[in-house]
């Protein structure tokens, strides 16, 4: 519990340093999350064309998407509907690729920042510092420990970015179909408590890794 909060804290400090990266993260994930469950949902309308050419008893989605394309002058066929499958999943790619974009720009927006001090704080240091710490901790700290604080919170960002897409991905499932939903829910959960136990071995297994690294 302690490492999580400690953990909070320091991605709090960041999003303080760079608010306009997360921000403009958070405004990709929300679109994105909007088209992705739109893309998903358009299949219904080329389903139900295929399962019934005069679509004589349409589902909600297809009887919006009709009205959306009544309004336009687009006729409801299959090619209309295949474009706008084929267009929302095309734009859903496009935006995968920009969100992984904005997390690698914070990843090494922090990483550049975590050096430059690191090395402004070294630069400045009295000699006696370099001769009474191990040469291999200071190696390693500018090697491979900064690099690891910068993987770290690029993992952050991409869960943070993942755990908005969930939700939004949820919305589907809760609507077709609730007590179900929550059903799989608890179940996941009650398998995914296991391994959050595994959580004090990897840090022990990391102070290990780090002190051999010194």
């Amino acid at each position: 519990m302690m490492q999580l909060r400690k953990i909070s804290l320091i991605f709090k400090e960041f999003i303080g340093e760079h608010p306009k990266i997360f921000l403009l993260l958070f405004f990709l994930l929300l679109v994105e999350g909007m088209v992705a469950a739109s893309s998903v949902l358009s299949v219904i309308p080329m389903a139900d064309f295929l399962f019934d050419v005069t679509l004589k008893d349409p589902s909600k989605v297809t009887l919006f998407v009709q009205d959306k394309f009544l309004l336009l002058g687009i006729p409801s066929n299959f090619w209309s509907f295949g474009i706008l499958f084929s267009f929302l999943n095309l734009l859903n790619g496009a935006l995968k690729v920009l969100i992984r974009f904005a997390i690698l720009h914070i990843k090494y927006s922090i990483l550049r920042n975590l050096l430059s001090d690191t090395l402004k704080k070294f630069f400045n240091t009295r000699w006696s510092f370099f001769s009474g710490e191990s040469q291999g901790k200071i190696l390693n700290t500018l090697n491979n420990e900064l690099v690891t604080v910068g993987n770290t919170i690029g993992a952050i960002a991409s869960q943070f970015a993942l755990a908005i897409q969930f939700f939004i991905y949820l919305s589907i499932p809760l609507l077709i179909n609730a007590s179900m939903t929550i059903t799989t829910l608890v179940i996941a959960f009650a398998f995914g408590m296991f391994f959050l136990r595994l959580n004090k071995y990897s840090y022990e297994l990391g102070k290990i890794n780090t002190t051999t690294a010194n």
